[in-house]
């Protein structure tokens, strides 16, 4: 019987540091420690995108956070909805999609 290890990102947090290199790469994204974690292609969208990848294990941790402190029901029964919130099919949409988001980034 084989088994998998589920694979682990680098702890964060992690931040944007700018490169030295800006014909390739705008930034560097680093750890703590100033390992790198991942670069930066230069050209549009590049501060951008350095500002999302450098957030990337806070916005994991808080929507892992978010789904486990929330009491929902996962298939055809109601939902507990806020005073002028969204209705069930459209939570339902939306926890479908962070549980799609956190697969995608756990896997």
């Amino acid at each position: 019987m084989t088994t998998t290890a589920k694979a682990t990102h680098t702890p964060g947090p992690w931040r944007a540091k700018e490169s030295t290199h800006r014909r390739e790469f705008s930034h560097w994204i680093v750890t703590e420690d100033d390992k790198t974690v991942a670069a930066v292609a230069e050209g549009p969208g590049a501060d951008a995108n350095a500002a999302i990848l450098e957030a990337a294990p806070e916005l994991l941790a808080a929507l892992e956070g978010l789904l486990a402190s929330h009491i929902y029901a996962d298939a055809e029964g109601p939902l507990t909805v806020a005073e002028g919130g969204a209705d069930d099919d459209d939570h339902r949409a939306i926890i479908a999609q962070a549980r799609a988001a956190i697969a995608k980034a756990t896997a």
